[in-house]
């Protein structure tokens, strides 16, 4: 059985909790799972959010320039968002 979480432009392979097969047993039977999941997602979305912010407003990254100049301002948060996500995803989790 494969579990996974959809994000805006993928899925993520969450079977069996990568190398905790016994914690991902106990959440599926104990029907944990799913909250333990929403969890992750919720807390990763938080850390997301308070990254980009951060580089966004480090870079100059305005709401207002997002009107002037839409493609660049596309390409400037496009870029860090991306790296965000591939740090927040390669991150150890507590287990």
């Amino acid at each position: 059985m494969t579990m996974a979480i959809a994000t805006e432009h993928e899925q993520i392979d969450l079977y069996p909790l990568r190398g905790w097969p016994g914690l991902y047993s106990s959440l599926l039977l104990s029907e944990k799972l799913y909250p333990h999941l929403l969890e992750i997602d919720k807390t990763a979305q938080k850390r997301m959010d308070t990254m980009l912010s951060r580089i966004m407003e480090a870079a100059g990254i305005t709401e207002e320039r997002k009107f002037r100049e839409a493609m660049t301002w596309v390409e400037r948060v496009n870029t860090p968002k991306a790296q965000i996500e591939e740090l927040i995803l390669s991150l150890p989790s507590d287990k």
